[in-house]
């Protein structure tokens, strides 16, 4: 993972979002401890073709990827956008594990068993001069706010890497 982000606003994240973006645990038990029933949206699933934000990003030599982009809501809120890679090296490791993607959630692959570790994480805010910034804004246009964003590095099989974008969304400040 890069360490060197190639823009950020600088601003202070809030207060309550402090035990979000720190936690370590899952943020879909964290929020569904609170609010009750939560909802995963799965808004694509599908294999593609490095780009040069993930090749620079995340340093990933792979031709392909398996890019994964959800949003979770609950209470008609929605709290955060998230977008996972699995490059085709880790996702090879295992392709029955990762295909249980198509009936389960990521949360369930990183947390129910021993396989997955936890590694480098970052957070950090971005705005429209970002790139993570557009994920988001194009399943959510009404966006229009300085957002926070963590990533999270996972091994599988102390072997391969994959990445965890988490991007929060106003709604969870009101959590």
């Amino acid at each position: 993972m890069n360490s060197q982000l190639i823009y950020t606003t600088g601003a202070n994240h809030p207060a309550n979002l402090n035990e979000w973006l720190s936690c370590s645990t899952s943020l879909t038990d964290k929020l569904q401890a609170i609010i009750g029933k939560v909802e995963l949206k799965v808004l694509n699933q599908q294999w593609t073709d490095v780009d040069w934000f993930v090749r620079h990003m995340l340093h990933v030599d792979d031709q392909s990827i398996f890019l994964r982009e959800i949003l979770m809501n609950g209470c008609e809120h929605h709290y955060w956008y998230a977008r996972t890679i699995i490059p085709q090296s880790c996702y090879q490791i295992d392709p029955e594990f990762f295909r249980r993607l198509e009936n389960e959630s990521m949360r369930n692959l990183i947390f129910d068993g021993q396989r997955v570790k936890r590694g480098l994480q970052q957070c950090y805010s971005i705005s429209e001069f970002n790139i993570e910034y557009h994920w988001v804004k194009k399943y959510l246009p009404f966006i229009n706010a300085t957002l926070w964003l963590r990533l999270v590095q996972y091994q599988l099989d102390d072997k391969e890497h994959f990445y965890l974008y988490e991007i929060l969304l106003p709604d969870l400040e009101r959590v």
